[in-house]
């Protein structure tokens, strides 16, 4: 039996590639209001680029709900003035 280890993700749009040129690649997370998971999709694009894993476009969701996240940090992040 072989496991994929860390490098799934790079062999997922390599494959994908390769099934499809024509396909448009698309990485896409959720809650990336959040600045660790943010920084961490950032990190793993630039890691993927450096190694020509050709990405389209990078989808970022917002999962919300009336106590979650907080008015403040979505106003942060998208530049608004504070309440």
């Amino acid at each position: 039996m072989k496991i994929v280890g860390p490098e799934y993700i790079e062999l997922a749009f390599r494959f994908a590639h390769e099934a499809d040129p024509d396909a448009l690649l698309f990485i896409n997370d959720y809650n990336t209001y959040e600045p660790a998971k943010r920084q961490a999709i950032y990190d793993l694009v630039q890691e993927l680029l450096a190694k020509n894993v050709l990405i389209h476009c990078i989808g970022m969701q917002m999962r919300t709900n009336i106590d979650y996240p907080l008015v403040y940090e979505v106003r942060r992040l998208y530049g608004y003035s504070p309440l």
